[in-house]
């Protein structure tokens, strides 16, 4: 099969994954969320003919993540239903943004950095093909609030950065402004680090796979996910994380170290579930 041409008929508004208390995802709101969709869309779940479904990120380390997985694509007909690794995430960013579209048209190597709430993903593009991937685990929602606005949310990556940088981690000092920019800071330096090859210890602890292998010498970057949309200034409201400290950070970093061109793709925070549904 070929396709020959594709249409958007409606995107649902964005939603941050929802966690419950315990740790695990709220299967509840998401299932509300699906059904206001189609009840948006003008559809009906049979006037679909198949989809994906498919886990992502900080996501996949839920307990019960397989569960909602599974049990979306039985309600939703003939569904692909995946857990996306790392690398495949990657790979789908890179599709999904417009990057590897982007680096074909133009000819030359392209470094994609995706960005999502709890890890980061590299694609390096020659010519349009993906040729090297890599993640690694800095994201915009490392700090969190909670429903009660109290910074309650302090992943194990967050929790490294405060240590080196002799921070306490509790909702009373994540409260502190400058605390959280501290480590947005330290954040924003190994995203540019992982740019430009030059890991420390730190950065190595991070990896969550294989460093990015660098045959070819990027001439431009893309940026994708939820940090991308402050990035570029399409975004400038908070939503109770460190996304827009992170971006605020690494766009002073950019300018500080990289000297190649950034580049805005064509998709930012739907990258990745677009990439799902164009590139199989």
């Amino acid at each position: 099969f070929v396709v020959v041409d594709r249409q958007v008929l409606w995107r649902s508004p964005i939603m941050l994954t929802p966690f419950l208390s315990d740790g695990t995802i709220d299967a509840h709101a998401l299932g509300h969320f699906v059904h206001d969709a189609y009840h948006d869309a003008g559809l009906r779940r049979s006037d679909i003919d198949s989809g994906a479904v498919i886990l992502t990120g900080e996501a996949i380390k839920r307990k019960n993540a397989r569960l909602i997985d599974e049990l979306f694509a039985q309600e939703s007909g003939k569904f692909v239903c995946a857990t996306a690794g790392h690398k495949l995430e990657s790979m789908l960013a890179a599709h999904g943004s417009g990057a590897t579209a982007l680096s074909r048209r133009r000819g030359e190597c392209g470094l994609h950095v995706d960005i999502g709430g709890g890890t980061t993903k590299l694609a390096l593009i020659d010519k349009g093909e993906i040729v090297s991937v890599a993640a690694f685990a800095v994201g915009g929602r490392l700090l969190a609030q909670d429903a009660a606005g109290a910074w309650t949310r302090c992943d194990d990556p967050a929790r490294l950065v405060a240590a080196q940088l002799g921070l306490e981690v509790s909702p009373a000092s994540l409260a502190r402004e400058p605390v959280r920019q501290a480590i947005a800071a330290r954040l924003a330096r190994l995203v540019a680090d992982q740019i430009d090859g030059s890991l420390d210890e730190l950065g190595r602890a991070l990896a969550l796979t294989e460093p990015l292998a660098r045959a070819v010498r990027p001439r431009f970057i893309t940026f994708s996910g939820g940090v991308a949309e402050y990035i570029f200034g399409r975004e400038s409201a908070g939503h109770g994380d460190i996304a827009e400290l992170l971006a605020r950070e690494l766009v002073g970093q950019i300018s500080a170290r990289i000297t190649i061109p950034v580049i805005e793709p064509a998709e930012r925070i739907r990258a990745t579930v677009i990439g799902a549904s164009q590139f199989t």
